[in-house]
């Protein structure tokens, strides 16, 4: 049972941002109540962060998911309510950067997504057209160096 999952937030995280991600999980599906399997992806975002002597930074990341998934729908009807869970971790596969108000060399800020994450999501299903909201929990990584 091949899954092909594609979504966006416009806010990610306290400090705001964006994410889109494009993932596809391979797994079996036991029965309607419950199907296991593993998924991969590309995730690419950027998150707001605040410096309150060097401006707005705006950390744009890439990222590779490795994850198992659980999923399943709670009723055998065409339309029913559903439950997902992505356990995993997260590569970081592109760091760059940018500032809104002063150039910033790259040496000098990182953000990334990095380590275990944790992704439950609930929607609603639709014959075969799956519609939900999803909280993705991952470890960030910051790392703050600034010129003197």
């Amino acid at each position: 049972m091949p899954e092909i999952e594609i979504g966006g937030i416009s806010r990610n995280g306290l400090d705001g941002g964006y994410q889109y991600k494009i993932n596809a999980i391979f797994g079996y599906e036991f029965n309607n109540h419950f199907s296991l399997g593993v998924g991969t992806g590309f995730n690419n975002g950027a998150r707001k962060t605040l410096f309150y002597h060097y401006g707005t930074f705006m950390a744009k990341m890439s990222n590779l998911p490795l994850y198992i998934n659980i999923h399943g729908d709670i009723f055998k009807a065409k339309t029913s309510l559903y439950y997902s869970l992505d356990l995993g971790f997260m590569l970081p596969l592109k760091k760059a950067y940018y500032n809104d108000n002063i150039n910033i060399d790259s040496n000098y800020y990182e953000c990334y997504y990095k380590g275990i994450i944790i992704s439950p999501e609930l929607g609603v299903r639709i014959n075969n057209c799956y519609l939900g909201i999803n909280c993705l929990i991952a470890n960030t990584y910051k790392n703050y160096v600034f010129p003197h």
